[in-house]
């Protein structure tokens, strides 16, 4: 069975002095003084090269105007002159002046993301959870590499929960189980991230409940591979497939050690389909197997099989 984890509030912060390794909750306080001024500018005005300069020179991608940081003006200013693109002749020259506005804009938005990740990758070391929240506001940067990384990493389940939450991109890479990696949660398990491994697992079940309700067979499937529990407290998961009459759901869950009612141990099999009776009778007799086998019990062991 997985239980809850509680997950803490994350103190907002809108400034890092990363020299003295302190954060804040002022606007505009960072360490970067005249670069923070030079960053916002430049961005404003879509000049790559002074963002360039003013990130190489310690500017703080926190640093706010009007509660405003420089990539959420460069986000305005793509989404304004997108529109005139989109509406403009393309036979003037505004239209190629437009191209390369929007395209320099892009290029500083890269940038800003670019340190952002680095960033967001500093708050995970450093099991920061105000600091990654505050990086992922200043740079929109959220991906399923940062969510390995930070069940690989850090044990802070505020991270985690932050990333889960915000995005449902990320969310996706958390149910799929790939066949070439792990999962987040036996990613985080392996690592011995145990509080990040016991929220991701609690997650997942809730899904895998709420999706065993919906008759969503596949996604069933996929929540289990990648660590959903059959079944969460006062819940009784088999009892809803059976009453879908989705033998294929059953077997999973069955597999994957979902709880059987008592009362099926008896003649209430009888009452059942077949192909269904099959499956719960297959799994009480690997469950004996097994229970036999963990006793040392081999007589049983071989009675059974």
């Amino acid at each position: 069975m997985s239980d809850p984890i509680p997950i803490q509030a994350i103190p907002l912060i809108n400034s890092y002095n990363k020299r003295s390794n302190s954060i804040t909750g002022t606007s505009g306080g960072g360490g970067g003084g005249n670069a923070n001024s030079a960053l916002f500018d430049a961005a404003t005005g879509g000049d790559l090269n002074g963002v360039q300069r003013a990130l190489n020179g310690g500017a703080d991608i926190f640093y706010r105007r009007s509660n405003q940081c420089a990539y959420n003006i460069v986000c305005e200013k793509m989404n304004r002159y997108q529109i005139e693109y989109q509406n403009v002749n393309p036979y003037t020259s505004r239209y190629n002046e437009l191209q390369q506005i929007i395209g320099n804009y892009n290029e500083i938005l890269r940038t800003i993301q670019a340190h952002g990740k680095e960033r967001l990758s500093e708050a995970i070391n450093e099991s920061n959870a105000s600091l990654f929240q505050a990086c992922h506001q200043a740079s929109g940067v959220l991906n399923k590499e940062l969510l390995y990384e930070a069940c690989s990493k850090s044990d802070n389940v505020e991270i985690v929960a932050y990333m889960i939450q915000d995005s449902s991109n990320v969310w996706w890479t958390e149910t799929i189980y790939p066949t070439s990696t792990l999962s987040p949660y036996r990613t985080a398990r392996r690592n011995k991230r145990k509080q990040v491994a016991a929220y991701l697992k609690y997650t997942l079940s809730i899904k895998c409940t709420q999706a065993v309700k919906e008759n969503a067979t596949a996604l069933v499937k996929s929540l289990l591979e990648a660590g959903a529990s059959p079944d969460l407290r006062d819940t009784d998961n088999v009892r809803v497939a059976l009453e879908h009459k989705n033998v294929e759901m059953m077997q999973y869950l069955c597999q994957h050690g979902a709880k059987i009612p008592n009362e099926w141990k008896g003649q209430t099999l009888k009452s059942m389909p077949s192909d269904m009776v099959d499956v719960i009778e297959k799994c009480l007799l690997n469950r004996q197997l097994r229970l036999c086998a963990a006793r040392g019990d081999l007589s049983r062991v071989i009675r059974c099989h």
